[in-house]
């Protein structure tokens, strides 16, 4: 009921902004018949107490804020089986039935102060048995009833005078003038208003209605107007109208009654939340879908999914062809759409609607999507065998993501039924999941006690970004307490504008690779107990014994202390005469000449030994020092290798990348990507001579085939981000669990007198010396508990325990040109981090005020 007051503040806010003074609203209905066709899902539901209460609360939360509610259809339309719009209903019910359901919500709303009353166009025998009159029309029910035996003193208005349950038995001018004999105060929507004025004169002039009462109605109108400001009133101004209306604030209302109102109605083996996508092949089906319709890309956020789609009227030989392609899946999500209020067609239920979720069921397991009047579900043939049954009640863009977000566990399920549904689902049923969610939600600001407007600077600093060339685009997502609250993205891939960025779009993440490849591997051979930090790196790899590097510890090593150089430009060493050696490089895939650089540039495979013996003989530093260094993730890799007995790329599928099963996500994108889903980086005109196009940009991890302990992976914001929550989860995600805490927390620390070096076990942590330009921004450095890492191509992934917060920027500010610092030097990755910590912070000064 909280969430229901807050949409009638929000509703009031909204109808201000636009000069509305009055909303016809709450419908107060007890919707006890199912086959209602012009109420129905317009009600709060069956049972008169969740109808009244929640009704009420939609009341106070308009007239708390200055709209005036309006409850409808008095006295009842709940047990109509006409529609008032095209004829005039009849409801057969006893008085005292009418008196304890029907009458019973107006009676609360009236204790607290109702504004106004909209009487229906219905025919009520046990209240007044003339033939095809209307309440409306009716004294016995306006004045007798309404005004005098529930002593209601509000406005009494009538239903629109052009529906047919009125207008169908009287003519215009009659009938505005027997809706003010009967007790109206307001005519709504009268056919012919000439007419009508000049039938009221005449029958005030002749005596058939009392000018007193015409008074009266004019006395409350008034009174009405003064409650609402209109004897001050202003004119609107349209300026900054669109962000009224889409505040912070009214998303966040609509997302909590969406979010809440998914509805869980069987869940056989705990089939949902689906916690380990990589171990079950699923497929989605949608049937009688709208073009555009977004609920398979929810899904696909979140694993591989096959999609496919069916139309209502589909023959019996494509519903057979499906089926059987169906077969093949552990789990198939079948969904569907566009179902009607109407129950005299059926809700728009087909027979090939009906049958379909029994048929699948017989052949795999099924999560069946009701989007649409839970009524419906009588419709449906024997769902014995379903499996799972969700009541996403509306076939709109929110309900499908709520309900996507409840199926891979991003979401709890909160919903029950407000109405016996038929086919066995009763009032109040609902499985409600009390537990945590197992991924990252998607949610506002305002549910984590911020509000959007305090991330509104975002969008100004990426303009400012754009426009002065310091990338020509972005992904940016943020989350707190495992809830995104920004999710958004800016620009194009390229200055050219040809394409914008899309969520799907992948990135070079550079040496954000350190942290989500090489440290994870490493916390994990560190947990398992086959490195030791305090050993030299020469136990790990004895072909070091007698070089400058034998006595490198690993500790040293990775908080970049061990006195190895930056970077080696190892391609350098392969120019002959100012051209690539033809020895080395050919301009197609040619037998041994297979580690792709780009389209028309492939390196001789064992070129990856020359580089490490590159690494075996650079030099070092005279005393080791902290200095930031790429061979050491290199060496990184090689240990990894050699204590785990397995290519680093293959370790890390196996432990972490296909249980996560991260769809934005991998090394050489090319594989699994379509070239304009990946973001371009430099037009190189040094080494490939090309755009850098879906293949990493680092020349060193290129060499390497694409994988280096230092650089290679691709990623959207929303596949780092799940990395950087479970590092603040402790090392779990989904409900499976990588690494373990303690692991975490050591590699996270720094390892060093932090005036010397800031830096964790490959991490990156905030500057001490809030003089010096560092990594994060001033309130990160102030606290230092936060850790993550930056890319050269404009990657950015932070994570701040003390908030539970993630930040992840992407963008490819190398593009086109490498040595665009622009980025790096109006610290634009970290202006916006400021932004987030001063939203936090506030929220911390408002909690510790109240």
């Amino acid at each position: 009921s909280k969430d229901v007051y807050s949409m009638g503040k929000e509703i009031a806010n909204h109808c201000k902004a636009l000069g509305i003074h009055i909303n016809f609203a709450p419908v107060v209905d007890v919707n006890n018949n199912p086959l209602n066709p012009v109420i129905n899902s317009r009600s709060f539901g069956e049972n008169r107490e969740d109808v009244t209460e929640l009704s009420k609360q939609y009341m106070l939360g308009m007239q708390d804020n200055g709209v005036l509610a309006c409850a409808k259809h008095f006295p009842g339309h709940g047990n109509a089986d006409t529609d008032s719009h095209y004829d005039l209903p009849v409801i057969n019910q006893p008085l005292e039935v009418l008196d304890s359901i029907e009458l019973y919500p107006y009676k609360n709303l009236f204790k607290k102060g109702l504004a106004s009353v909209m009487v229906a166009h219905i025919s009520v025998p046990a209240m007044d048995s003339t033939k095809n009159l209307a309440a409306t029309l009716s004294p016995n029910i306006v004045n007798d009833l309404l005004k005098d035996s529930m002593q209601f003193e509000g406005l009494i208005i009538t239903d629109a005078l052009n529906m047919k349950g009125v207008s169908k038995f009287f003519k215009p001018g009659k009938l505005e003038v027997a809706a003010i004999k009967s007790g109206n105060d307001v005519l709504l929507f009268p056919e012919n208003v000439p007419e009508a004025i000049k039938q009221i004169k005449n029958a005030v002039a002749s005596g058939k209605i009392d000018s007193s009462s015409i008074e009266h109605s004019v006395k409350k109108i008034l009174k009405a107007k003064y409650f609402v400001g209109l004897q001050k009133f202003d004119s609107l101004s349209t300026d900054g109208l669109y962000e009224k209306l889409n505040n912070g604030s009214a998303k966040h209302v609509r997302n909590q009654l969406y979010n809440k109102s998914i509805t869980v109605l069987r869940n056989n083996k705990n089939i949902i939340p689906i916690k380990r996508t990589d171990t079950v092949r699923i497929a989605s089906l949608t049937m009688n879908a709208s073009k555009g319709d977004n609920f398979q890309s929810e899904l696909k956020r979140y694993t591989n999914i096959d999609a496919y789609r069916l139309s209502k009227h589909a023959d019996q030989e494509s519903i057979n062809r499906y089926i059987d392609k169906l077969k093949k899946y552990d789990h198939v999500v079948l969904s569907l759409h566009n179902i009607s209020t109407n129950a005299s067609k059926n809700f728009n239920i087909t027979s090939q609607m009906a049958s379909i979720a029994e048929a699948v069921s017989y052949e795999t397991s099924v999560i069946l999507c009701v989007f649409g009047n839970p009524y419906s579900l009588e419709k449906l043939k024997n769902l014995n065998n379903v499996d799972v049954i969700i009541m996403g009640y509306e076939d709109t863009y929110y309900p499908r993501t709520s309900t996507a977000q409840v199926i891979f566990g991003s979401l709890s399920a909160k919903g029950l039924l407000p109405v016996n549904a038929g086919a066995g689902f009763n009032y109040k049923d609902g499985i409600i999941n009390n537990s945590k969610p197992i991924r990252l939600q998607q949610s506002e600001p305002e549910e984590t006690g911020m509000s959007l407007e305090q991330f509104y600077k975002i969008d100004s600093i990426m303009q400012f970004a754009i426009d002065t060339g310091a990338t020509p685009g972005a992904q940016i997502l943020i989350a707190v307490d495992g809830k995104i609250i920004f999710d958004k993205n800016y620009g194009y891939h390229t200055y050219d504008s040809i394409l914008p960025v899309q969520s799907s779009n992948v990135y070079d993440i550079a040496s954000v690779t350190k942290i989500v490849a090489t440290a994870m591997a490493m916390m994990k051979i560190y947990e398992e107990g086959k490195i030791n930090l305090d050993e030299s790196i020469v136990r790990y790899l004895p072909e070091l014994k007698n070089t400058n590097k034998e006595k490198i510890k690993v500790r040293d090593m990775l908080a970049h202390q061990a006195g190895l150089i930056s970077w080696i430009p190892f391609w350098v060493s392969t120019v002959e005469k100012g051209s690539l050696s033809d020895l080395l490089y050919k301009k197609e895939i040619q037998g041994s000449y297979c580690i792709r650089l780009s389209d028309d540039l492939y390196l001789k495979y064992d070129y990856p030994d020359e580089i490490w013996d590159e690494i075996v003989n650079s030099e070092m530093m005279e005393e080791p020092e902290y200095k930031y260094s790429d061979l050491g993730l290199i060496i990184s890799k090689r240990i990894i290798e050699r204590v785990t007995g397995m290519p680093f790329e293959d370790y890390l599928y196996e432990n972490f990348y296909t249980m996560l099963d991260l769809q934005r996500f991998s090394f050489r994108p090319r594989e699994k990507f379509i070239e304009k889903e990946i973001v371009p980086t430099e037009l190189d005109t040094s080494f490939r001579n090309c755009l850098v196009w879906g293949d990493v940009h680092d020349p060193a991890a290129a060499m390497m085939e694409g994988v280096g302990g230092h650089a290679g992976l691709f990623s959207n914001s929303y596949s780092l981000a799940c990395f950087m929550q479970l590092f603040l989860n402790g090392g779990e995600y989904a409900g499976t669990k990588y690494l373990e805490k303690n692991s975490i927390d050591v590699f996270t620390k720094r390892q060093f007198d932090p005036e010397t070096n800031r830096r964790g076990l490959i991490f990156d942590k905030p500057e001490p010396d809030t003089s010096k330009v560092g990594p994060a921004c001033l309130s990160a450095d102030l606290l230092a508990t936060s850790y993550g890492h930056s890319g050269f191509t404009g990657a950015y992934a932070w994570a701040e325990p003390k908030y539970n917060m993630v930040y992840v920027f992407l963008s490819n500010r190398i593009h086109p040109d490498a040595n665009n610092r622009l980025l790096v030097d109006l610290n634009i990755r970290t202006e916006i981090q400021q932004v987030i910590y001063d939203a936090l912070e506030a929220r911390e000064n408002n909690l510790a005020s109240q």
